[in-house]
């Protein structure tokens, strides 16, 4: 699978918590989106790719707080799910990695693990 199908899976994701738990699914889902954000200050994911994933949640709160009815995703295979998890655990260049941004990936990686369980 490529790295943008994944990140879009990831973004998806962070979409569907606004679906399903409303405005309150928000921190969740910008939970998603901050560890993409750490990812690319290794190089992993382009800076236009993170900007486009943040647009994408906020569009969908606009969504959420002018009433339109939600579009949930369908869940990836769990062959897909065990890519992403494979990309998200990978190493990413740990000099670059902020002690913070190391959080955010752990905790995408659990809030995966239990999501998809």
């Amino acid at each position: 699978m490529t790295e943008q199908k994944i990140i879009q899976i990831i973004v998806c994701t962070a979409k569907d918590q606004l679906n399903i738990y409303g405005l309150d699914g928000a921190k969740q889902a910008r939970r998603l989106i901050d560890a993409l954000s750490a990812i690319g200050l290794c190089g992993g994911v382009f800076p236009e790719e993170i900007e486009h994933a943040y647009q994408q949640v906020e569009r969908k709160e606009e969504d959420i707080r002018a009433g339109k009815p939600p579009k949930p995703t369908i869940l990836p295979s769990q062959t897909q799910q065990e890519e992403v998890l494979a990309w998200l655990k990978q190493p990413w260049k740990g000099e670059l990695l902020t002690r913070k941004g190391k959080k955010q990936i752990e905790e995408c990686i659990r809030f995966f693990e239990d999501y998809w369980a």
